[in-house]
């Protein structure tokens, strides 16, 4: 019996920390400790989970006391996506929008 229920609050710890995430893709320890302390006790079991479910990318960094979820689509939005000027004019991959991005910032565009 005691497996059974050290089990189930393992699966309903988890399921709180990937709600969390969810809800709030950015885990402050400052702001929410409680949902903090829960993400880093299952840190790695959430890294692979996110990974192999949905494809997002976890950062969990303890030190600087924040959880980051990174949720995006696998592929750019097939109804508005810029278009390159040179070339063949076809739309922008993943790679030309985290360059424009890194140029944007750089620059100091938002």
């Amino acid at each position: 019996m005691p497996e059974a229920t050290l089990e189930r609050d393992l699966a309903l710890e988890r399921s709180l920390a990937v709600r969390t995430l969810l809800g709030h893709p950015l885990v402050d320890a400052a702001a929410d400790p409680d949902g903090f302390r829960n993400v880093v006790r299952h840190r790695v079991w959430l890294v692979d989970w996110f990974e192999f479910s949905c494809g997002w990318p976890l950062t969990v960094d303890v030190g600087a006391g924040f959880a980051r979820l990174v949720k995006r689509r696998p592929d750019p939005d097939p109804r508005r996506p810029f278009v390159r000027t040179r070339g063949a004019g076809g739309p922008f991959d993943r790679r030309r929008y985290q360059l424009l991005c890194r140029v944007a910032t750089t620059v100091g565009i938002q």
